[in-house]
Parts: C-alpha cells; structure tokens; sequence
C-alpha cells in the first residue's frame, strides 16, 4: 500500500537504466530492432555509452529553436537507426540532416531516397497519384479510390475558410478529374507513370475552355458544356460524373468560385516547372521501407511554408501504403521496425486522420518521433486532437521552452513531493544547462569540441529523470564525408492523354445524339433591359394575384381590369411552364439580333400594357383597349421565353 501513497521524486540513474537498451558507439552495428531515440547518455573512461528505449513507443521532443534538438536528439537518432539497420524517413526542414548523415547511411549499404521540394530538380521522383492509379489499373477499385481520396483530403486541407463548400467542392473536382484520366490510362501498358498532378491540371483547364460566348446575355460556354461532355459521363462512367458534376453543371458564378477554390489549393503545382517534373513519375516504392533497409530524406525549404503540404501528402501516402502492405502478412505486421523522424511536425500542414495513424502504427512495428516547439503550435493545428497525440506518446524529451501552458503541464506531471511541493517547477524547467561538460579532443590534426545538455524525460511508467545527452558530435567526431551526391529528375516523355483528341473519336465512333441530354435549370439573363421587361411580367402576375385574392375576400364579381390580370397569370404560368420543360440549343450571334429587336418590341407593349392596366383600374378606359394588347403582349412574350428562357448545353 506504501508504494501506491508515496510522493513524487525524480528517478534515480540505476532505476531510469532498468527496461533501456544500451549502445555503445565504439560497436561498429547493435541488435536488430535495437535502436531509438536517446534518453541517457553515459561516458567512463573514454567508452560512451546511449541508452535508448527499443519498444515500439512513440516519443515527443519539445524545445523552442536553438535549444539543439536537432544536435542532441534528431541527428544522434538518424545514426543509431542505421546502427540497428532499421529504416527511416525523416523530414529535413533545413537540408542540414540530408548534408551531414546521408552519405554516412549510404555508405552503410542503405538504400537512400531523396525527396527534395527545395530543390525538385536534385531529387528522385514521386507521383502522388501513381499509387491510386495502380490499384485502379489492377481492378482494385475501392483501394484506389480510398488512396485518391487520401491525396486529395491532403491537397485541399488546411486553408482558412468559412465556408467548407468551396474546398469540398473542388475536391470533388479533383477526385472526377482523376478518376477519368484514370479510365482513359488504366489499359495503356507503356504508361507505366500513370496519370500526374501535371495531368489533372492540364484537364482542369481544357474542360473549363470558354468556347461560346452568348451575346448581350455576357454568358460564356465552357467546352464541357457545348460538347455534351457531362452527358457522355452520366451515360458511360456514372463515378465520374458524381464528382464533375457538381461543377460541370453548377452556374456561371457558383463554377468560377469552386475553379478559384481549385486553382488556390493547387497553385503549389503550378508555381514550378521542376516540381511538375518531379511528381509526374515515381521512381521507388514505399515497400522498400520494410523490405530493405532503406533511408528516405524529405528536404523542404524552412522558410517556404508553401511546401509543406507536399510533406504532409507524403508521410500520408507512406504511412497508408505500409499499413497496407502489413495487412498482407500473417501477423499483420512488420519484421523490421520503421521509423518516422518528423522534424517540425507543428509547422506542417494538417495531415489527415493523423491521431488515427499514432494510435495503430504501434502493432504494425511502425513508430514515430515527433519534434515540435510548443504545445500551442500542436494545438493550432490539431485543435482537439492535441491531447490524443501527444497522450500517445510514451516517450516526452524536454529541452527549454517559454510557453506557460507547457510548463504548467509538464510541472503537473511531475506531481507533489512528500511536503507538498512541485517535484518540477517552472524555475527548474527554465535553468537546463544546454552546455555542460565543454571539452575538446584531439581527432586527427584538429580538436573537436564535445558537450553535454541537460534535458528532462518521460519514458513510459518511470519516474521523471533529469538526464545528459551528447551533442552530435560524440558520435561521428565531426568526422563529416562529403555531401551525396543528389540524383537529377529527368523528364517524363511518353505521351500524355489528350481531351480534344479523345472526344473526337468518341464523337467518330457514338456520334453526338448517343447521349440523351439531361435537364439544366435554366439562367436568367444578363442584359439590363430584358432584366426589366422579365420584373415588368413578375410584378404584373403578382398583381394578378393580389387582384384575384381582393376579389375573393371582397365578394366583388370581377371587373374588366381584373379580368384581364386574369389571363395575365394563366399565360405567364404557361409560358414559363413551357420554356422550362423545352430543351432549346445555346442562342447564336443571329438569333441575338432577333432578339434584340423582339426585346425593344416589348418593352414599348410592356409600357403601353402597364399604363392601361393603370387606367382600367382608375375605370377611365375599357377593357377591350388594353386587354387584346395583353394578349398581344403574351403572345409574343411566349416566343420569347421560349427561346431564351431555358439555356442549355448543345448536343
């Protein structure tokens, strides 16, 4: 009963080594699955010694910049996992991990993959649609579409917007995009490639081509709709559709915003020839991770937050595809372990389903090691979903930092003393030594200067433990190769698909009337002056009905000018009725003139029309002089809405 009342103390060193794994730095390898991050450090007599802790816990390391996580925690991190032969991928925010342990990894006969969004031309290849395609090539239908929806979840996440509509839409857009080019490709055997990001964008644009322009009415066409694109798709690939449709078919405006929305979440595509180059092949497979010991550098520019997001797409698609790859094995997991060393995890980009992916990793002997400057970056991020992340994390490494909320977190944590004082104070937390034990020694003909730094640590059920770990340069003495070489991205050559082309021999082979139009809702039009002969007959039907209604509750017989509102209503509703149900082809230069003559005609009859309504109701002019005008009036009025009332795609 003792153990379960007695305070909180700090652990001592023999009680903090029990459950580690030591390593020693002079041994050229260490067991298999014997890696992880540093947690105490130990030096006798020349011989250093790591203690890490080997199980499949996640870490979190927390240090505001300059505290040397990345000298004390991620570089040391990168060389024992080569010493246990365990694969990594690692995100490199400066290029700095890339240039000082790369050519190290290679030359322990790893297979080392460069991802470098700093420099795409330096870089191996990754098409993030290559996967989707893959399966959708192989008939798996429902992986593929699961695999597309991932990347385009990753594309369009993220933005600050108060309307979710937009961002869903054009993720809709994206995924149709997709998912045709992938009908078109799935039989092309020399189109091992696939569809790129490079493809749909070029889609984007030629379906949305203004082909058309309707006169006076400043309403343009997109080839989608003069073609009768969207009917083919109804017709032929009803997915397709579902996804273009919302944007096919949405109204001028409504479209021009869901393209905006599109061409804001994608313009980190556009904006670089080289990155085009880059994601339009891949040239690895993410299996390699847990078939081999393999190294994969994610280089993005620190100070470009733009390309961040691919980061995120990337760790998504990797993570999906090893999860996949282990439900293949017998035991649902992998015999080497594989580690995600992710540098500036607050400053990516939100990635999708993220605590999902830290909560199952763990049985697939997937493990990550996530490295942030403060909780409050994690929360605006993550929001909610903070406390389920780092909960998740067995393993917490303090550094230094100023940010109360933390300090009071970690100072809870530690819990009270026998006389009931914090174990750790936020005074303790602020006076970590980063430089401890500063020496130099003699390697070759130059000195290298070693430290220590103070750090505090969780490591699962153990008492809380201030320890010292070793700057880089304990493990390779400075002793830096030169920086490897880069591949160079080469351009993809094949032909690329082709939509006019294509159409073309649809229209060979089906012919254009194949495909039964399917009903629009019709578009008022532009132009000012038929904008107000359309409010003239509104306002006159809905004088109508006022007249109508008076009359009924007045117990009145109707007068002449009511009678006349009368068959004002009766052939309004039937004019309009017959221009929606009427299917009319998209209006000409010609038929322009035509109305533009027919439009000044009514609007005279509808001024001359209004001024004798007024008059019969005043009761100085019959009937019979207004009344046949509005008959007139309609008449020529049924031809018009009949023509213009109901714009819709030409067949």
């Amino acid at each position: 009963m003792d153990n379960f009342t007695e305070k909180s103390r700090f652990a001592t060193q023999n009680e903090f080594r029990q459950g580690l794994h030591s390593i020693k730095l002079s041994e050229a390898s260490t067991v298999k699955n014997g890696a992880g991050i540093p947690l105490l450090c130990e030096q006798n007599d020349g011989d250093k010694t790591i203690y890490v802790d080997t199980s499949d816990a996640h870490s979190l390391i927390l240090g505001a910049t300059g505290s040397k996580k990345t000298r004390l925690v991620i570089m040391p991190s990168i060389l024992l996992c080569a010493k246990a032969e365990e694969s990594f991928v690692v995100v490199d925010p400066k290029g700095e991990l890339y240039n000082r342990t790369a050519q190290r990894i290679d030359d322990s006969g790893y297979n080392v993959i460069t991802i470098d969004f700093r420099n795409p031309a330096t870089s191996d290849a990754w098409n993030p649609l290559f996967i989707p395609f893959r399966h959708f090539r192989n008939g798996e239908f429902n992986k593929a579409y699961e695999f597309l929806n991932e990347v385009a979840r990753s594309v369009f996440a993220g933005k600050d917007i108060r309307d979710p509509y937009w961002a869903d839409s054009a993720l809709q857009l994206f995924v149709g995009l997709s998912l045709f080019l992938f009908e078109q490709n799935k039989s092309d055997n020399e189109g091992y490639y696939g569809v790129s990001i490079k493809d749909v964008l070029k889609l984007r644009h030629e379906i949305f081509r203004p082909t058309a322009h309707i006169g006076n009415f400043d309403r343009e066409l997109t080839w989608a709709e003069t073609s009768g694109f969207s009917n083919f798709l109804y017709q032929k690939y009803p997915l397709v559709h579902r996804n273009l449709s919302n944007a096919v078919e949405a109204p001028p405006r409504t479209r021009a915003s869901i393209l905006g929305y599109f061409d804001l979440y994608t313009e980190v595509f556009s904006m670089h020839e080289d990155l085009l180059r880059m994601t339009a092949k891949t040239t690895f497979e993410f299996a390699d991770l847990a078939n081999t010991k393999t190294a994969i550098y994610i280089i993005i520019p620190d100070e470009k937050p733009t390309y961040h997001l691919l980061a995120s797409m990337f760790i998504k698609q990797c993570y999906d595809s090893l999860i996949a790859k282990a439900s293949e094995m017998p035991d649902i997991r992998f015999e080497n372990r594989i580690n995600f060393i992710v540098d500036e995890f607050a400053s990516l980009p939100y990635i999708p389903s993220f605590p999902t992916m830290i909560t199952a990793s763990r049985s697939r002997n997937i493990r990550f090691h996530l490295v942030a400057q403060s909780r409050g970056q994690l929360s605006q991020r993550y929001g909610d979903e903070t406390e389920t992340i780092m909960s998740n994390c067995s393993n917490w490494i303090f550094l230094f930092s100023r940010e109360a909320p933390l300090l009071k977190d970690i100072q809870f944590l530690g819990g009270k003393t026998s006389e009931g004082r914090d174990l750790i104070s936020t005074s303790l937390l602020q006076n970590l030594l980063k430089e401890v034990n500063v020496a130099e020694e003699g390697v070759g003909e130059s000195n290298v200067q070693l430290s220590e730094s103070e750090v505090l640590v969780f490591c699962g059920r153990k008492r809380p433990y201030i320890t010292h770990l070793f700057d880089i340069n304990h493990y390779d003495f400075n002793d830096i190769p030169p920086i490897r070489k880069k591949p160079v991205c080469e351009d993809v050559t094949e032909k690329r698909f082709n939509i006019f082309e294509y159409w073309k021999s649809v229209v060979a082979t089906q012919g254009e009337q194949k495909h039964p139009q399917k009903p629009t809702i019709p578009q008022l039009p532009k132009n000012k002056v038929l904008r107000i002969i359309a409010l003239m007959f509104q306002v006159s039907f809905w004088g109508g009905v006022v007249g109508i209604a008076i009359d009924i509750f007045g117990n009145s017989v109707l007068s002449g000018w009511e009678r006349g509102l009368v068959f004002m209503a009766v052939i309004y509703l039937i004019t309009d009725t017959v221009a929606g149900i009427l299917r009319i082809r998209p209006i000409t230069t010609k038929s322009m003139t035509f109305l533009s003559i027919l439009g000044i005609t009514l609007l005279l009859n509808g001024a001359i029309s209004v001024a004798g309504i007024i008059m019969g109701i005043l009761g100085s002019i019959e009937w019979a002089w207004w009344g046949w005008n509005l008959l007139i009036l309609f008449a020529v009025y049924a031809m018009y809405s009949m023509i213009v009332g109901a714009i819709v795609q030409k067949k």
